[in-house]
């Protein structure tokens, strides 16, 4: 049988190992949340400059379209 002093010792290491174990949860979940916020904010960045990119497109095409249809006309 176990003395007091070892069941006392037992229930330290578990509550340590537990509180340990709740600061890795812890600081697993902000690592987490730092990767999402971060993708998140890659993805907003990725569709700003497909949008430029698509804008540059289009006044290309449009001066294109001006230059052609002006000399048709001349």
């Amino acid at each position: 049988m176990a003395s007091h002093r070892q069941t006392y010792r037992a229930g330290e290491a578990k509550g340590q190992a537990q509180e340990k174990t709740n600061q890795v949860m812890y600081t697993i979940g902000q690592k987490g949340q730092e990767v999402k916020d971060n993708t998140h904010e890659t993805a907003q960045a990725a569709k700003g400059v497909q949008l430029k990119q698509l804008e540059t497109r289009v006044k290309r095409r449009e001066k294109l379209q001006r230059q052609r249809y002006g000399r048709a006309r001349r």
